[in-house]
């Protein structure tokens, strides 16, 4: 698209190892961008299973909604932040392919091919 509107003059791969920080950026939102979704979605089906009448109650007996969170909705919530814990440590063993997708194979000097960052 670039070299469509002249502003380069032939194609650049910046997704190399010659830009480490570039490709450390990349990996970076790609896992971020793929883990925030099922976590957001695991999280909000666990609140929403908190019954609407603990917060009634406590409203009743005058607690804050620092404590309402606190005492009703972290601890209700401990399972599903326990489920996406469990979902984000093996999604983060998976993020070699993320690795090699983005940054590429590189030939090391035995003639083997070796991740790079």
């Amino acid at each position: 698209m670039m070299v469509g509107i002249r502003s380069l003059e032939r194609p650049a791969n910046l997704l190399t190892y010659q830009n480490a920080g570039l490709v450390f950026l990349a990996i970076a939102l790609a896992e971020i961008w793929r883990a925030t979704a099922i976590m957001l979605v695991i999280l909000v089906a666990g609140i929403g299973l908190i019954p609407k009448e603990y917060y009634e109650a406590a409203d009743v007996f005058g607690a804050s909604k620092w404590k309402q969170f606190w005492r009703i909705t972290l601890p209700l919530l401990r399972p599903s932040l326990q489920t996406a814990l469990i979902l984000r440590v093996i999604m983060a063993f998976e993020v070699f392919a993320v690795v090699a997708a983005l940054g590429g194979l590189v030939p090391s000097f035995d003639g083997n091919l070796c991740l790079s960052i």
